[in-house]
Protein backbone atom coordinates (compact mmCIF):
# COMPACT_ATOMS: atom_id res chain seq x y z
CA UNK A 1 0.00 0.00 0.00
CA UNK A 2 1.41 3.37 -1.02
CA UNK A 3 1.68 5.91 1.75
CA UNK A 4 -0.06 9.22 0.97
CA UNK A 5 1.84 12.05 2.67
CA UNK A 6 -1.24 14.26 2.50
CA UNK A 7 -3.01 11.92 4.90
CA UNK A 8 -0.31 12.21 7.55
CA UNK A 9 -0.88 14.20 10.69
CA UNK A 10 0.05 17.89 10.11
CA UNK A 11 2.81 17.82 12.73
CA UNK A 12 4.61 15.04 10.81
CA UNK A 13 5.28 17.34 7.90
CA UNK A 14 7.89 20.05 8.24
CA UNK A 15 6.55 22.74 10.50
CA UNK A 16 8.49 25.96 9.99
CA UNK A 17 7.02 27.45 13.15
CA UNK A 18 8.31 24.53 15.17
CA UNK A 19 11.74 24.85 13.61
CA UNK A 20 11.87 28.58 14.31
CA UNK A 21 11.03 27.74 17.92
CA UNK A 22 13.80 25.12 17.99
CA UNK A 23 16.48 27.69 17.13
CA UNK A 24 18.95 28.11 19.98
CA UNK A 25 18.05 31.66 20.99
CA UNK A 26 20.58 31.64 23.82
CA UNK A 27 23.33 31.52 21.22
CA UNK A 28 21.66 34.29 19.19
CA UNK A 29 21.28 36.40 22.35
CA UNK A 30 25.00 36.06 23.13
CA UNK A 31 25.89 37.15 19.59
CA UNK A 32 23.49 40.11 19.78
CA UNK A 33 25.13 41.26 23.02
CA UNK A 34 28.56 41.15 21.36
CA UNK A 35 27.26 43.10 18.36
CA UNK A 36 25.86 45.76 20.73
CA UNK A 37 29.39 46.09 22.11
CA UNK A 38 30.60 46.37 18.52
CA UNK A 39 28.23 49.19 17.55
CA UNK A 40 29.14 51.24 20.62
CA UNK A 41 32.88 50.65 20.14
CA UNK A 42 32.79 51.46 16.42
CA UNK A 43 30.88 54.66 17.20
CA UNK A 44 33.45 55.51 19.86
CA UNK A 45 36.20 55.20 17.23
CA UNK A 46 34.48 57.01 14.35
CA UNK A 47 32.48 59.85 16.00
CA UNK A 48 33.62 63.09 17.56
CA UNK A 49 33.55 63.38 21.34
CA UNK A 50 30.19 64.06 22.98
CA UNK A 51 29.56 67.17 25.15
CA UNK A 52 30.71 66.66 28.72
CA UNK A 53 27.18 66.96 30.12
CA UNK A 54 25.68 64.43 27.64
CA UNK A 55 24.01 61.40 29.22
CA UNK A 56 24.75 57.84 28.10
CA UNK A 57 21.37 57.70 26.33
CA UNK A 58 22.16 60.87 24.39
CA UNK A 59 25.51 59.39 23.40
CA UNK A 60 23.79 56.25 22.13
CA UNK A 61 21.53 58.38 19.94
CA UNK A 62 24.67 59.89 18.40
CA UNK A 63 25.51 56.47 16.94
CA UNK A 64 23.01 57.18 14.16
CA UNK A 65 25.45 59.77 12.82
CA UNK A 66 28.17 57.19 12.21
CA UNK A 67 28.12 55.65 8.74
CA UNK A 68 30.23 52.75 10.01
CA UNK A 69 27.78 51.98 12.82
CA UNK A 70 24.81 51.99 10.46
CA UNK A 71 26.56 49.70 7.98
CA UNK A 72 27.64 47.31 10.73
CA UNK A 73 24.06 47.19 12.02
CA UNK A 74 22.80 46.56 8.47
CA UNK A 75 25.26 43.70 7.98
CA UNK A 76 24.20 42.16 11.28
CA UNK A 77 20.47 42.39 10.49
CA UNK A 78 20.97 40.88 7.04
CA UNK A 79 23.29 38.32 8.65
CA UNK A 80 20.51 37.25 11.03
CA UNK A 81 18.19 36.75 8.04
CA UNK A 82 20.89 34.65 6.34
CA UNK A 83 21.36 32.67 9.56
CA UNK A 84 17.66 31.81 9.76
CA UNK A 85 17.65 30.83 6.07
CA UNK A 86 20.63 28.52 6.51
CA UNK A 87 19.27 27.11 9.77
CA UNK A 88 15.70 26.41 8.70
CA UNK A 89 15.22 26.37 4.94
CA UNK A 90 18.13 24.23 3.80
CA UNK A 91 18.07 20.50 4.42
CA UNK A 92 21.17 18.32 4.83
CA UNK A 93 20.57 16.96 1.34
CA UNK A 94 20.97 20.50 -0.01
CA UNK A 95 24.45 20.74 1.51
CA UNK A 96 25.41 17.28 0.26
CA UNK A 97 24.51 18.24 -3.31
CA UNK A 98 26.23 21.62 -3.33
CA UNK A 99 29.23 21.30 -1.00
CA UNK A 100 31.67 20.52 -3.79
CA UNK A 101 30.13 23.07 -6.13
CA UNK A 102 30.62 25.73 -3.45
CA UNK A 103 34.18 24.51 -2.85
CA UNK A 104 35.00 24.74 -6.57
CA UNK A 105 33.56 28.28 -6.77
CA UNK A 106 35.63 29.43 -3.79
CA UNK A 107 38.85 27.89 -5.12
CA UNK A 108 38.12 29.48 -8.49
CA UNK A 109 37.58 32.88 -6.86
CA UNK A 110 40.89 32.58 -4.98
CA UNK A 111 42.64 31.72 -8.26
CA UNK A 112 40.98 34.60 -10.15
CA UNK A 113 42.33 37.03 -7.54
CA UNK A 114 45.72 36.55 -9.16
CA UNK A 115 44.33 38.01 -12.39
CA UNK A 116 42.07 40.89 -11.31
CA UNK A 117 42.74 41.30 -7.57
CA UNK A 118 44.34 44.45 -6.19
CA UNK A 119 47.14 44.45 -3.64
CA UNK A 120 46.22 45.88 -0.22
CA UNK A 121 49.04 46.16 2.32
CA UNK A 122 51.12 43.72 0.35
CA UNK A 123 48.40 41.05 0.00
CA UNK A 124 46.05 40.31 -2.90
CA UNK A 125 42.97 39.28 -0.89
CA UNK A 126 40.07 41.46 -2.06
CA UNK A 127 37.82 41.93 -5.05
CA UNK A 128 37.04 45.63 -5.36
CA UNK A 129 33.33 46.31 -5.95
CA UNK A 130 32.97 50.07 -6.19
CA UNK A 131 33.55 51.45 -2.69
CA UNK A 132 33.20 47.97 -1.18
CA UNK A 133 35.41 44.93 -1.10
CA UNK A 134 34.75 41.19 -1.08
CA UNK A 135 37.23 38.78 0.51
CA UNK A 136 36.87 35.23 -0.86
CA UNK A 137 39.14 33.79 1.82
CA UNK A 138 36.49 34.64 4.44
CA UNK A 139 33.93 32.42 2.70
CA UNK A 140 36.62 29.81 2.08
CA UNK A 141 36.50 28.97 5.80
CA UNK A 142 32.90 27.80 5.36
CA UNK A 143 33.89 25.58 2.43
CA UNK A 144 36.71 24.00 4.44
CA UNK A 145 34.39 23.29 7.39
CA UNK A 146 31.70 21.65 5.23
CA UNK A 147 34.11 19.64 3.07
CA UNK A 148 36.15 18.41 6.03
CA UNK A 149 32.96 17.41 7.86
CA UNK A 150 31.77 15.47 4.81
CA UNK A 151 35.07 13.67 4.24
CA UNK A 152 35.84 12.91 7.89
CA UNK A 153 32.30 11.81 8.75
CA UNK A 154 32.52 9.19 6.00
CA UNK A 155 35.40 7.51 7.88
CA UNK A 156 35.24 5.23 10.88
CA UNK A 157 35.12 6.59 14.42
CA UNK A 158 38.89 6.09 14.62
CA UNK A 159 41.15 7.15 11.74
CA UNK A 160 44.28 5.04 12.05
CA UNK A 161 45.63 4.90 8.49
CA UNK A 162 47.16 7.67 6.40
CA UNK A 163 45.09 6.82 3.33
CA UNK A 164 41.92 7.60 5.32
CA UNK A 165 42.95 11.23 5.77
CA UNK A 166 44.67 11.86 2.44
CA UNK A 167 41.47 13.16 0.70
CA UNK A 168 40.84 15.61 3.56
CA UNK A 169 44.44 16.84 3.48
CA UNK A 170 44.36 17.28 -0.31
CA UNK A 171 41.05 19.15 -0.16
CA UNK A 172 42.41 21.45 2.57
CA UNK A 173 45.78 22.03 0.89
CA UNK A 174 44.46 23.60 -2.32
CA UNK A 175 42.69 26.67 -0.84
CA UNK A 176 45.26 26.89 1.95
CA UNK A 177 48.13 27.25 -0.53
CA UNK A 178 46.19 29.84 -2.55
CA UNK A 179 45.55 31.86 0.63
CA UNK A 180 49.20 31.63 1.65
CA UNK A 181 50.29 32.82 -1.80
CA UNK A 182 48.21 36.02 -1.48
CA UNK A 183 49.87 36.08 1.16
CA UNK A 184 47.23 36.22 3.94
CA UNK A 185 48.92 34.76 7.01
CA UNK A 186 46.05 35.47 9.42
CA UNK A 187 43.36 33.63 7.42
CA UNK A 188 45.79 30.79 6.67
CA UNK A 189 46.33 30.30 10.42
CA UNK A 190 42.56 30.27 10.98
CA UNK A 191 42.22 27.53 8.36
CA UNK A 192 44.90 25.50 10.17
CA UNK A 193 43.01 25.93 13.46
CA UNK A 194 39.82 24.65 11.80
CA UNK A 195 41.66 21.66 10.33
CA UNK A 196 43.39 20.72 13.59
CA UNK A 197 40.21 21.04 15.67
CA UNK A 198 38.15 18.91 13.30
CA UNK A 199 40.65 16.09 12.77
CA UNK A 200 41.21 15.88 16.53
CA UNK A 201 37.48 15.41 17.19
CA UNK A 202 37.19 13.05 14.20
CA UNK A 203 39.46 10.61 16.07
CA UNK A 204 42.64 10.80 13.99
CA UNK A 205 45.41 8.61 15.43
CA UNK A 206 48.07 10.56 17.35
CA UNK A 207 50.82 9.05 15.19
CA UNK A 208 49.27 10.73 12.16
CA UNK A 209 48.91 14.01 14.09
CA UNK A 210 52.57 13.93 15.21
CA UNK A 211 53.65 13.21 11.64
CA UNK A 212 51.67 16.25 10.51
CA UNK A 213 53.27 18.37 13.22
CA UNK A 214 56.71 17.27 12.03
CA UNK A 215 55.88 18.14 8.43
CA UNK A 216 54.57 21.54 9.55
CA UNK A 217 57.79 22.19 11.49
CA UNK A 218 59.71 21.77 8.24
CA UNK A 219 57.24 23.70 6.05
CA UNK A 220 56.71 26.74 8.29
CA UNK A 221 60.29 28.13 8.09
CA UNK A 222 60.27 27.63 4.31
CA UNK A 223 56.92 29.45 4.02
CA UNK A 224 58.18 32.33 6.17
CA UNK A 225 61.26 32.70 3.99
CA UNK A 226 59.81 32.20 0.51
CA UNK A 227 56.06 32.94 0.69
CA UNK A 228 55.44 35.79 3.14
CA UNK A 229 56.19 39.36 2.11
CA UNK A 230 58.82 41.52 3.84
CA UNK A 231 56.32 43.25 6.16
CA UNK A 232 54.91 39.95 7.41
CA UNK A 233 58.37 38.50 8.00
CA UNK A 234 59.40 41.59 9.94
CA UNK A 235 56.28 41.33 12.12
CA UNK A 236 57.01 37.70 12.96
CA UNK A 237 60.69 38.39 13.61
CA UNK A 238 59.76 41.31 15.82
CA UNK A 239 57.31 39.19 17.79
CA UNK A 240 60.01 36.61 18.48
CA UNK A 241 62.31 39.34 19.75
CA UNK A 242 64.88 39.49 16.99
CA UNK A 243 66.81 42.76 17.30
CA UNK A 244 65.82 45.48 14.85
CA UNK A 245 63.30 43.20 13.19
CA UNK A 246 60.08 45.11 13.80
CA UNK A 247 59.04 47.92 11.51
CA UNK A 248 58.35 51.33 13.03
CA UNK A 249 54.66 51.07 12.06
CA UNK A 250 54.37 47.70 13.76
CA UNK A 251 55.95 48.98 16.96
CA UNK A 252 53.81 52.12 16.91
CA UNK A 253 50.58 50.14 16.40
CA UNK A 254 51.26 47.73 19.26
CA UNK A 255 52.50 50.50 21.58
CA UNK A 256 49.40 52.62 21.04
CA UNK A 257 47.18 49.57 21.50
CA UNK A 258 48.75 48.79 24.86
CA UNK A 259 48.50 52.44 25.91
CA UNK A 260 44.82 52.53 25.02
CA UNK A 261 44.09 49.33 26.95
CA UNK A 262 46.12 50.49 29.94
CA UNK A 263 44.58 53.96 30.03
CA UNK A 264 41.14 52.39 30.43
CA UNK A 265 41.99 51.30 33.95
CA UNK A 266 39.37 49.39 35.91
CA UNK A 267 36.17 51.12 34.72
CA UNK A 268 37.30 52.86 31.53
CA UNK A 269 37.45 56.45 30.32
CA UNK A 270 33.87 56.42 29.14
CA UNK A 271 32.05 56.34 25.82
CA UNK A 272 32.80 59.23 23.39
CA UNK A 273 35.06 60.89 25.95
CA UNK A 274 37.16 63.80 24.70
CA UNK A 275 40.93 63.38 24.84
CA UNK A 276 40.98 59.56 24.86
CA UNK A 277 43.46 57.73 22.65
CA UNK A 278 40.59 56.28 20.59
CA UNK A 279 39.07 59.72 20.06
CA UNK A 280 42.44 61.12 18.97
CA UNK A 281 42.90 58.30 16.41
CA UNK A 282 46.26 57.17 17.77
CA UNK A 283 45.53 53.45 17.26
CA UNK A 284 45.52 52.48 13.56
CA UNK A 285 42.62 50.23 12.43
CA UNK A 286 40.89 50.76 15.77
CA UNK A 287 37.40 50.09 14.37
CA UNK A 288 38.53 46.89 12.59
CA UNK A 289 41.50 44.78 13.72
CA UNK A 290 42.22 46.72 16.93
CA UNK A 291 38.67 47.28 18.14
CA UNK A 292 39.42 45.42 21.38
CA UNK A 293 41.84 48.23 22.31
CA UNK A 294 39.14 50.87 21.86
CA UNK A 295 36.65 48.77 23.82
CA UNK A 296 39.05 48.24 26.73
CA UNK A 297 39.88 51.96 26.83
CA UNK A 298 36.23 53.03 26.86
CA UNK A 299 34.93 50.42 29.32
CA UNK A 300 38.07 49.42 31.19
CA UNK A 301 39.00 46.06 32.65
CA UNK A 302 35.38 45.46 33.66
CA UNK A 303 34.03 46.02 30.15
CA UNK A 304 36.82 43.99 28.51
CA UNK A 305 36.16 41.14 30.96
CA UNK A 306 32.44 41.20 30.13
CA UNK A 307 33.26 41.00 26.42
CA UNK A 308 35.68 38.10 26.94
CA UNK A 309 33.03 36.43 29.12
CA UNK A 310 30.52 36.71 26.28
CA UNK A 311 33.01 35.05 23.93
CA UNK A 312 33.54 32.27 26.47
CA UNK A 313 29.78 31.73 26.63
CA UNK A 314 29.66 31.65 22.82
CA UNK A 315 32.31 28.91 22.64
CA UNK A 316 30.80 26.89 25.49
CA UNK A 317 27.35 27.07 23.90
CA UNK A 318 28.71 25.78 20.60
CA UNK A 319 30.47 22.93 22.40
CA UNK A 320 27.22 22.11 24.19
CA UNK A 321 25.39 21.98 20.86
CA UNK A 322 28.11 19.70 19.45
CA UNK A 323 27.81 17.43 22.47
CA UNK A 324 24.02 17.17 22.03
CA UNK A 325 24.31 16.36 18.32
CA UNK A 326 24.37 12.60 17.63
CA UNK A 327 25.08 13.04 13.91
CA UNK A 328 28.83 12.78 13.17
CA UNK A 329 28.68 15.20 10.26
CA UNK A 330 26.79 17.79 12.33
CA UNK A 331 29.12 17.41 15.29
CA UNK A 332 32.15 18.04 13.07
CA UNK A 333 30.52 21.11 11.50
CA UNK A 334 29.93 22.69 14.92
CA UNK A 335 33.46 21.82 16.07
CA UNK A 336 34.85 23.48 12.92
CA UNK A 337 32.82 26.63 13.60
CA UNK A 338 33.94 26.65 17.25
CA UNK A 339 37.61 26.18 16.25
CA UNK A 340 37.35 29.09 13.82
CA UNK A 341 35.87 31.44 16.42
CA UNK A 342 38.34 30.35 19.11
CA UNK A 343 41.38 31.14 17.00
CA UNK A 344 39.95 34.46 15.80
CA UNK A 345 39.27 35.54 19.38
CA UNK A 346 42.57 34.33 20.82
CA UNK A 347 44.72 35.73 18.03
CA UNK A 348 42.96 39.10 17.76
CA UNK A 349 42.90 39.88 21.48
CA UNK A 350 46.38 38.40 21.86
CA UNK A 351 47.88 40.66 19.20
CA UNK A 352 46.40 43.79 20.81
CA UNK A 353 48.21 43.05 24.09
CA UNK A 354 51.43 41.72 22.54
CA UNK A 355 51.22 37.99 23.28
CA UNK A 356 50.51 37.05 19.64
CA UNK A 357 52.01 38.39 16.38
CA UNK A 358 50.04 41.04 14.51
CA UNK A 359 48.30 39.29 11.61
CA UNK A 360 45.29 41.50 10.87
CA UNK A 361 42.42 39.07 11.46
CA UNK A 362 39.13 40.53 12.75
CA UNK A 363 37.47 39.98 16.13
CA UNK A 364 34.23 38.03 15.45
CA UNK A 365 31.04 40.12 15.56
CA UNK A 366 33.06 43.11 16.85
CA UNK A 367 35.33 44.27 14.02
CA UNK A 368 33.76 46.43 11.31
CA UNK A 369 33.28 44.53 8.06
CA UNK A 370 30.57 42.90 5.98
CA UNK A 371 32.39 39.83 4.62
CA UNK A 372 33.44 38.70 8.09
CA UNK A 373 30.01 39.39 9.62
CA UNK A 374 28.19 37.38 6.95
CA UNK A 375 30.72 34.54 7.19
CA UNK A 376 30.24 34.39 10.95
CA UNK A 377 26.44 34.41 10.67
CA UNK A 378 26.47 31.69 8.00
CA UNK A 379 28.62 29.57 10.31
CA UNK A 380 26.18 30.17 13.17
CA UNK A 381 23.37 29.22 10.77
CA UNK A 382 25.13 25.93 10.01
CA UNK A 383 25.42 25.17 13.73
CA UNK A 384 21.77 26.09 14.22
CA UNK A 385 20.78 23.90 11.27
CA UNK A 386 22.39 20.91 12.94
CA UNK A 387 20.59 21.73 16.17
CA UNK A 388 17.23 22.15 14.41
CA UNK A 389 17.78 18.89 12.52
CA UNK A 390 18.27 17.08 15.84
CA UNK A 391 14.81 18.22 16.95
CA UNK A 392 13.35 17.53 13.50
CA UNK A 393 14.55 13.92 13.54
CA UNK A 394 13.14 13.44 17.04
CA UNK A 395 9.73 14.79 16.02
CA UNK A 396 9.73 12.61 12.88
CA UNK A 397 10.53 9.47 14.87
CA UNK A 398 7.74 10.25 17.31
CA UNK A 399 5.22 10.66 14.50
CA UNK A 400 6.34 7.49 12.72
CA UNK A 401 5.38 5.58 15.84
CA UNK A 402 1.87 7.04 15.57
CA UNK A 403 1.30 5.88 11.98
Amino acid sequence: MKLNLNNLRPDFRRDIRREVASIDYILLLIITAIVCFSLISIGNCTLDAAPQDASFGEKLLMLRDSRYVMLQALWFVTGVIIMFAVAIIFEREFYDNLIWVYYALIVGALAILWVIGESTRGAVSWFTLGERGLQPSEFCKIAIILCLAKLLSAQDEKITRFNQIVPAVAMFAIPFILIMLQPDLGTALVCIAIFVGMIFVAGVNFKIIFTGVGAAAIAIPLAIKYVLNDEQRLRLNGFFGMSGASTSDDVYQLTQSKLAIGSGGMRGNGFLTAGSISQLDYVPDQHTDFIFSATAEAFGFVGASVLIGLYLLLLLRLLYMAHKTPDRFGKLVIVGVCSMFFFHIFENIGMTIGIMPITGIPLPFMSYGGSNMWTNMICIGLAQNVYCRRNRVRYSNQNKLLL
